[in-house]
Formats: structure tokens, C-alpha cells, sequence
């Protein structure tokens, strides 16, 4: 009797163990995997809108819902690039500024603790030679369309 159930004993402690690593192994396959998960699950919510969209667009017009959906498509697209085309450029201009903005501060702090004995051996050690070095402001020109 006492054998029977240390080989029953076994056989549950396997049966979980195998379970919990069963387990383990899939939550470590999904972390592994997570951005392409994330990817599927747009474009699947992305069919759904565009679906969603040809239908709405075909029930107010005599074209099918396959041609619905190309118009939609082609819509989307012809929306995003005249969105872009307004949009980038006055983001490069925002992203100079902000390079001048934290230029203008660096050299402001390098001045505060120039002052002091312990921020001149500060910037000594921490700073290159050349001072900080962030991109010029015009860098960022070629974003401009």
C-alpha cells in the first residue's frame, strides 16, 4: 500500500510539474512573441475599420463591397499623405527649436556650475572636452517636403 501510493504521489507531482512547465513555456512563447501578436491584432482591428467603412460606403453607393473597400483603401491613403504633408513640417520645425531650446540650456548649466569648484571638476568629468555635443538645429532640414 504504501508503494502504490508513493508511485500515485509520483505521478501527480510529474503531472503538475509537466502542467506548470506546459504553462510556463506558453506565457514565455506569448512574451517572446508579443509584437507579433500585437501586429495581428492590428491588422485584424485594421480589416474590421476598413470593412466597417466599405460597407457604410456601399450601402450610399451602387459599387460592391470589394469595391468599397479599395475606395476606402485609396481614401485612407490619399488622407494619411495630405495629413503628412501638413503635419511633418511643422514637426521638424518643433524638433529645431527644441535642439536650440536644450543647446541653450546645456550651455546655461555649464555656466551655473562653471561658478562653483566642484562643477568645474563636474563638467571635467562628465562632459567631453567640446562640451555637449547635440545636433545642429538645421539637421533636420531634409524632413521638410
Amino acid at each position: 500500500m504504501n508503494q502504490q501510493s508513493t508511485q500515485k504521489y509520483v505521478k501527480l507531482l510529474l503531472l503538475t510539474v509537466g502542467i506548470i512547465g506546459f504553462f510556463f513555456s506558453l506565457l514565455l512563447l506569448s512574451w517572446k512573441i508579443a509584437d507579433v501578436l500585437l501586429l495581428l491584432f492590428l491588422g485584424v482591428l485594421l480589416a474590421i475599420v476598413l470593412r466597417t467603412l466599405a460597407k457604410l460606403f456601399s450601402r450610399y453607393t451602387p459599387l460592391s463591397t470589394r469595391w468599397s473597400v479599395i475606395v476606402v483603401i485609396v481614401l485612407a491613403i490619399f488622407v494619411l499623405g495630405i495629413g503628412g504633408r501638413l503635419i511633418v513640417p511643422e514637426i521638424a520645425n518643433q524638433t529645431n527649436e527644441l535642439v536650440e531650446q536644450l543647446n541653450q540650456a546645456s550651455q546655461r548649466i555649464e555656466d551655473i556650475l562653471s561658478q562653483y569648484n566642484w562643477g568645474e571638476d563636474f563638467i571635467e568629468q562628465v562632459l567631453p572636452q567640446d562640451g555637449p555635443q547635440l545636433p545642429e538645429t538645421n539637421t533636420l532640414q531634409h524632413f521638410r517636403l
